[in-house]
């Protein structure tokens, strides 16, 4: 998660349990906060400027909910690639970013970072679009299902 503030940049990562004693060692920074787990991580998507994250379902439909502007790297880690297939679906509708791991380069990183800020209010219209879009598919199939 990256949430920027003005006259304080901080950078707060959720690592997970597993990396967060690696993660702790490189980063020496006292303005990048580091976090093995976080029982609100809505609440910190929800005040973040940019979301780097993973491409879990639960994230990716928090982030849609928040609106939040996001770089989306899906883990190759995971049985049947499925978080590859949950960014493509949301990199399709124009919601977030995407960079596969094999193509994360710094250079690739920084472009996608300036696209992504550069067309900010396009992708929080689009946000919007598909939550009122989503509002009344659900009310449809509701009543269809009546």
């Amino acid at each position: 998660l990256c949430r920027i503030l003005p006259l304080k940049p901080f950078l707060y990562i959720v690592t997970g349990k597993k990396y967060y004693e690696e993660v702790k060692k490189l980063i020496t920074n006292n303005k990048i906060k580091i976090y093995p787990f976080s029982n609100n991580l809505i609440s910190e998507i929800a005040s973040s400027d940019i979301v780097i994250s993973r491409a879990g379902s639960s994230t990716l439909f928090e982030i849609l909910g928040t609106k939040t502007l996001s770089i989306i790297i899906p883990s190759v880690n995971v049985t049947a690639n499925h978080q590859y297939y949950n960014a493509v679906y949301f990199k399709k509708l124009g919601l977030i970013e995407m960079i596969e791991e094999k193509d994360l380069t710094l250079t690739n990183f920084i472009n996608t970072f300036n696209t992504l800020i550069t067309e900010k209010e396009l992708y929080q219209e689009r946000m919007n679009n598909y939550q009122k879009n989503y509002q009344i598919d659900k009310m449809i199939n509701e009543v269809l299902n009546e």
